[in-house]
């Protein structure tokens, strides 16, 4: 695999993305996609100012390149993908890791109904869109290229989306996170023919039952391999891997 590898990841300032950001951003070029909350890391917002020298800068050449967009805009997915290409000039992992969630009793929660679309539209709709654009504007017609970087897709999914949990009230969203699923095997048959990868990682909740760091390092580690089609549950027992 090629140095430097590019890493386009959303939901870059919530806690998974500002994580795997604050672990790996001097193993990636990172284009940290966020909403409305910027990541609170070096990025090239940054000045550098060195009271000894009495000397200002620009930002380290190895932080973060963020991108601020709303996502449920296709004309903004659109520009997230030219603007992390005009500045690395390639894409060699996309994580899919922005969210909408809205829990309730789907008898008693009017907003439940009345936000479900949302829900698909975030975490099943917008890693399309994005998966999508990539492939079309950059990894179709690099098959070769694609297999020696070993570009792939990781979505962030969550062990709702495999496992009923009774009494939790987040029946659209664990059919969102499913539908997300999926979706991740359909797109990784389909992404074979041009030899990119695409995998879904399950955790449950965290940091509450497994630890955020930990999921982090899990998707290094699946960028790491070759491993697709697969949905990768992470619980407190440990990883469950398995395909539909």
């Amino acid at each position: 695999m090629i140095a430097s590898r590019v890493c386009l990841i959303t939901g870059a300032s919530g806690r998974l993305g500002a994580k795997f950001c604050e672990l790996f951003r001097k193993e990636y070029k990172i284009a940290a996609v966020y909403h409305e909350n910027i990541p609170l890391l070096p990025s090239q917002h940054t000045e550098i100012f060195d009271p000894c020298k009495q000397m200002s800068g620009a930002g380290d050449p190895d932080s973060l390149f963020v991108i601020k967009a709303d996502l449920f805009d296709s004309a903004q997915i659109d520009r997230v993908v030219e603007l992390t290409l005009a500045r690395f000039g390639r894409i060699d992992l996309l994580i899919n890791n922005a969210v909408f969630s809205h829990w309730g009793s789907a008898v008693d929660d009017r907003m439940l109904v009345d936000c479900a679309m949302q829900q698909f539209e975030m975490n099943v709709v917008v890693p399309l869109r994005l998966s999508v654009k990539i492939a079309s504007e950059f990894w179709r017609d690099k098959l070769q290229e694609n297999r020696e970087a070993n570009r792939n897709v990781i979505n962030v999914s969550s062990s709702s989306g495999v496992y009923i949990y009774q009494n939790s009230k987040q029946g659209v969203y664990s059919a969102s996170k499913a539908a997300l699923n999926y979706m991740s095997c359909h797109l990784a048959n389909e992404f074979h023919a041009f030899g990119v990868r695409v995998n879904a990682v399950a955790p449950n909740a965290f940091p509450g039952i497994v630890a955020t760091e930990d999921v982090a390092r899990l998707l290094n580690r699946i960028d790491s391999e070759a491993v697709t089609g697969q949905i990768v549950v992470f619980d407190a027992d440990g990883e469950l891997m398995y395909s539909p």
